[in-house]
């Protein structure tokens, strides 16, 4: 009986590890913050978190939907011996989501404009497409070196990924920022417009190009909204 509880597919036992590990951060985290800063763990309603929290969630459970949307769509209506060589390329490109999630973190627990005025200025993404061709490079050579040649999927793909992943970058960060100056009504509606139209997006442009227009329909969508939200900035 036991035998057959732990025989289990290597899927199961990587979400199973990702539980364990995800409920021993927040476990360790209350303990800490209720044994440190007198901080004591209760559950109200959820519905007044909501209210409370209205169009200031939307921005992070778009993206963790619009996440997604790339594979299903490489899954459902191209050959799916190409979902391997994606999957493997886009979560070695996406490790580096970090970055801009840290910065979006800072913008909004300090409030302070100066980490998106450091952010807008020429040098930091110069340096950023720099670095963006290297790392694409190098991710090239590593999946040959590990995994094989008929792993690799053409670096044009690879690139226009990671411009996809710098959009997002921009995306997340811009929209944290309209959230921490009270203006998160701009945020919500520019996470439902990148919602409804990257899916569409990318499945046309993959009709027509392949592969290469699932990330191509991303980065075109995460530049609409950029360009929204400035539009809506400069006619407030």
């Amino acid at each position: 009986m036991i035998g057959n509880f732990f025989d289990v597919s290597i899927a199961s036992k990587v979400l199973f590890s990702f539980i364990l590990a995800y409920s021993g951060i927040v476990a360790s985290g209350l303990i800490y913050l209720k044994h440190n800063c007198g901080y004591s763990v209760s559950f109200g309603k959820p519905l007044i978190f909501f209210r409370l929290a209205k169009g200031n969630h939307t921005l992070g459970s778009v993206l963790g939907i619009v996440d997604r949307f790339d594979r299903l769509i490489i899954a459902w209506f191209l050959p799916l011996s190409l979902l391997g060589k994606y999957a493997v390329m886009s979560s070695a490109i996406s490790l580096f989501r970090f970055f801009p999630e840290a910065f979006s973190k800072l913008i909004v627990a300090t409030k302070s404009e100066a980490w998106r005025k450091y952010l807008q200025t020429k040098y930091i993404w110069v340096v950023s497409f720099v670095l963006l061709t290297i790392a694409v490079l190098l991710l090239q050579s590593i999946i040959e070196i590990v995994l094989g040649p008929n792993w690799l999927l053409p670096i044009s793909i690879s690139y226009v990924f990671a411009l996809q992943e710098l959009a997002r970058g921009m995306f997340q960060v811009t929209g944290n920022y309209n959230i921490s100056i009270g203006k998160s009504g701009r945020a919500h509606s520019a996470a439902l417009y990148l919602l409804a139209i990257t899916g569409p997006a990318a499945y046309v442009l993959s009709l027509f190009i392949g592969l290469i227009g699932v990330p191509l329909g991303f980065l075109l969508s995460y530049v609409f909204v950029l360009l929204l939200l400035r539009e809506k900035k400069q006619s407030v």
